[in-house]
């Protein structure tokens, strides 16, 4: 059985191949002592960078994935947007936007159940 660490490995993983057929990748595990962004992409029709938090859950936890993205952990993610946009002048021009990807994962067969992503959460 997967640990906890590994779970979020693969749930980042297929976020990740879910983002590209849409988005052009620019970063992920991008890291801060504030925090930490999942994955950063492009969204070239909306001119906008896309700032992504992945959660799952399992088939054996009844607690919804989108559930789990809490007020602080919004408040950590936009310090470290915040943080990346102050470093990456050449997207100075983008605006941006707080995605959330949520994930229904069966570990045991390594199988998504359902994923949804939820845009512009920071409204959500």
């Amino acid at each position: 059985m997967l640990n906890n660490v590994n779970k979020g490995k693969v749930a980042e993983t297929t976020a990740i191949c879910y983002l590209n057929l849409r988005y052009s990748i620019i970063d992920y595990n991008y890291s801060t002592r504030y925090g930490e962004i999942d994955v950063i992409c492009l969204d070239y029709e909306a001119n906008e960078v896309v700032f992504v938090e992945v959660k799952s859950t399992s088939y054996l936890n009844t607690l919804a994935a989108v559930e789990l993205f809490t007020t602080r952990k919004l408040q950590k993610l936009m310090r470290t947007l915040q943080m990346w946009l102050a470093s990456t002048k050449i997207f100075a021009n983008f605006s941006y936007r707080i995605d959330l990807i949520a994930l229904d994962m069966n570990y045991y067969h390594y199988s998504v159940k359902a994923l949804k992503q939820y845009k512009n959460i920071e409204y959500f």
